[in-house]
């Protein structure tokens, strides 16, 4: 449809592969979510006032990949999304909001993986992050990283 643009395109398809994951469709949902990955990186720079959403995004997809115990992938997304998030323009609450969540997340993945690879600093990052994320008073990881400013009227 001409009517929708790029970046309206890919806040569907962001909810969209968000949707997938927690349906379980793993699958289905990384395609989706390395789409829009593409698309968003086309669109916002790093530098760019909606780069947000390109730490969104990068974020979904690092929790698909940790559901596919990709581990190693999912960790280089899941920190460039937190990294994004936290440089981003927006005010310091939707920062401290979407890189919470990320961080959340990223307790998720250490856990798992120490489970999987026990011994190898697994334990310690999530303990880092687990006290970092208590001093900061951040999000627990429930949203399904989609902001509400992601939602087209």
């Amino acid at each position: 449809d001409p009517s929708v643009s790029g970046e309206q395109l890919a806040h569907i398809q962001h909810s969209l592969a968000v949707t997938l994951r927690k349906l379980g469709r793993l699958e289905e949902a990384e395609l989706l979510a390395r789409k829009v990955w593409e698309t968003r990186k086309a669109l916002f720079p790093p530098e760019h006032y909606n780069a947000i959403y390109l730490g969104v995004t990068a974020g979904n997809l690092g929790i698909i990949l940790a559901r596919q115990q990709r581990f190693a992938d999912a960790e280089t997304f899941l920190l460039e999304g937190h990294d994004l998030c936290e440089r981003s323009l927006w005010s310091d609450s939707a920062r401290q909001k979407w890189g919470g969540e990320i961080e959340g997340f990223l307790i998720e993945l250490y856990d798992t993986w120490d489970v999987a690879e026990p011994g190898c600093g697994y334990a310690e990052k999530a303990a880092q992050l687990r006290l970092k994320t208590q001093q900061n008073n951040q999000f627990a990881p429930d949203s399904g990283l989609v902001p509400a400013e992601a939602v087209e009227p």
